[in-house]
């Protein structure tokens, strides 16, 4: 093979990596539009990306969400601080029927597919976040307020102490609608990991 041959076939094959990995990224890439008024009334706003801040004319502004693809976890506060709730695909006509007080979220970013699902009240009701990770620590506004879980996954223990300290539990596969049915006092959990 001569080497103009050569260059041409490693650019068509460069090229076609590139493609790949181009399709690949969209494939996983999710999107959320935000809306100001409640059963997706009012401006709207669509987002791809992390936004580690709304701005202010969408500042504590956000009252229905639809999510169409990836999942996403909404904050409280600018730059992903404060109580987080977190949404899979679908349409959330006032995000209070998911435990999310309305107009409160101030920033959001897509998350990686969860492991578990951890929910304020029995029965999977509240606002829920998801894990996919072990979690030193599940943030300020979770701590000791996990009333229900859904082990999607995997294996996980349960700490009641912070950083995997204290009592733990362990619970594998299954939607467990009140913690205390497993032994678990409500209310205690602080930490979780993947065993």
């Amino acid at each position: 093979m001569d080497k103009n041959r050569i260059r041409k076939t490693i650019s068509i094959l460069l090229a076609v990596i590139f493609l790949l990995i181009v399709a690949a990224g969209s494939v996983s890439a999710g999107k959320v539009v935000v809306y100001h008024d409640i059963n997706f009334g009012g401006a709207q706003f669509t987002a791809t990306s992390n936004i580690p801040y709304v701005g202010d004319s969408w500042n504590d502004q956000i009252s229905s969400i639809k999510v169409l693809s990836g999942n996403w976890r909404f904050y409280q506060d600018a730059n992903y601080k404060g109580p987080f709730w977190d949404l899979e695909p679908g349409d959330y006509n006032w995000v209070e029927d998911e435990g999310i007080p309305n107009d409160v979220i101030s920033s959001f970013r897509q998350v990686s597919e969860p492991k578990v699902l951890l929910y304020n009240d029995i029965d999977f009701g509240g606002g829920h976040f998801g894990v996919s990770k072990a979690t030193p620590y599940v943030g300020d506004y979770w701590n000791d307020r996990v009333s229900s879980i859904k082990v999607l996954s995997g294996t996980w223990r349960f700490y009641q102490d912070a950083n995997y300290g204290g009592r733990y539990w362990d619970l594998g596969p299954g939607d467990y609608n009140w913690v205390e049915d497993e032994g678990i006092p409500n209310d205690v959990i602080s930490s979780l990991k993947p065993i």
